[in-house]
């Protein structure tokens, strides 16, 4: 009789969708930190504010280019559908990453 009975065996489905969750978490958090930010920023209302205004809608209409670009393209070759979404999140991660990275070095 197993010790603990009443928990199931992991698989790899669970261990993928923890990760999945984790990665979306993350992501999440790191989006809310660039969000708070941003709007620091924009509350100066100076020049750089304009700046990064712009920077934001331009950053935002690329990453959904190219998160439909990866999406569709993983799908034509054939990919799972869990993958085409891992494809598609990618250029946002990215994204998000590297304005945390400079927002809070600018900070």
């Amino acid at each position: 009789m197993a010790a603990f009975p009443h928990v199931p065996p992991t698989s790899s489905v669970a261990n993928h969708m923890l990760n999945l969750w984790m990665d979306n978490l993350r992501l999440g958090f790191e989006a809310q930190q660039v969000i708070a930010a941003r709007l620091m920023r924009l509350a100066r209302a100076d020049a750089a504010a304009a700046v990064e205004a712009n920077r934001m809608v331009q950053e935002k209409l690329a990453a959904f280019v190219e998160a439909q670009t990866a999406s569709a393209y993983a799908l034509a070759r054939g990919a799972s559908f869990r993958a085409a979404v891992a494809s598609a999140r990618k250029p946002y991660r990215r994204r998000v990453r590297a304005n945390h990275r400079r927002l809070k070095r600018k900070s």
